[in-house]
């Protein structure tokens, strides 16, 4: 990382390269996909397993998929 000031002198920055931004996308990405499939599995919602009954518990797996 390199501390550059700004334009105006008034406050310092870090500028990164792009490996380090590209790891915390792939991290990210992967966080994601994980949340997503536990909410799936967890809530037996949409494929995996038996199909929930309409009602409050369907209602919240899917506002929790949609959320998450």
């Amino acid at each position: 990382a390199q501390v550059l000031p700004d334009a105006e002198k008034y406050y310092t920055y870090c500028v990164y390269g792009s490996d380090i931004a590209t790891g915390y996308g792939a991290g990210a990405f992967v966080f994601l996909f994980l949340s997503q499939l536990l909410i799936m599995v967890v809530s037996k919602c949409f494929c995996c397993g038996r199909s929930l009954r309409p009602g409050g518990s369907r209602a919240c797996a899917v506002l929790l998929f949609i959320a998450c």
